[in-house]
């Protein structure tokens, strides 16, 4: 996640003087911005999991 946000802030500095619609467009499909929310998601995931294990708690292992 750390490498995504890098990515992110370095690609918001570049980005400083581009127009709104072209901004919009990069920010869409720039890959770090999709690689931030996939590691959220498996952290979460995985998070879940865990302390799902540990409690046993069934409502947590079926997230």
């Amino acid at each position: 996640m750390a490498i995504g946000a890098y990515g992110m802030y370095f690609t918001a500095v570049d980005l400083q003087d581009k127009k709104s619609l072209e901004l919009l467009y990069i920010i869409f499909t720039d890959l770090s911005g999709v690689l931030v929310a996939i590691g959220a998601v498996i952290f979460l995931i995985s998070f879940a999991g865990c302390v799902g294990a540990l409690r046993e708690n069934m409502c947590l292992l079926k997230f």
